[in-house]
């Protein structure tokens, strides 16, 4: 699972639960919205029938962090491209 920072971002119910009198269902509906927000760019052109592309579960959150935190990508870069040279035998 990758550790999405925008998710993490998006879900930090600190902000959200600052004002008083807040329930826990009101906190995840502005999580649900800020996650749609940032989510409906990404599938603004995708088809709207057929059969859903299970790689997009796991692709979102690189989306996302793709588009919103720089840091993220360089790690994750870095991650993917020395475990591919490894797995290739390239580096013991």
């Amino acid at each position: 699972t990758w550790p999405s920072p925008s998710l993490a971002e998006f879900g930090d119910p600190r902000p959200l639960a600052r004002r008083e009198g807040r329930q826990v269902a009101e906190v995840l509906d502005d999580v649900a919205a800020k996650v749609a927000d940032a989510v409906e760019p990404l599938v603004r052109l995708a088809p709207s029938v057929g059969v859903v592309d299970q790689r997009w579960y796991w692709a979102a959150p690189l989306f996302l962090d793709r588009d919103q935190s720089v840091r993220s990508v360089k790690f994750c870069k870095v991650q993917f491209l020395d475990n591919a040279l490894i797995l290739r035998g390239y580096w013991s």
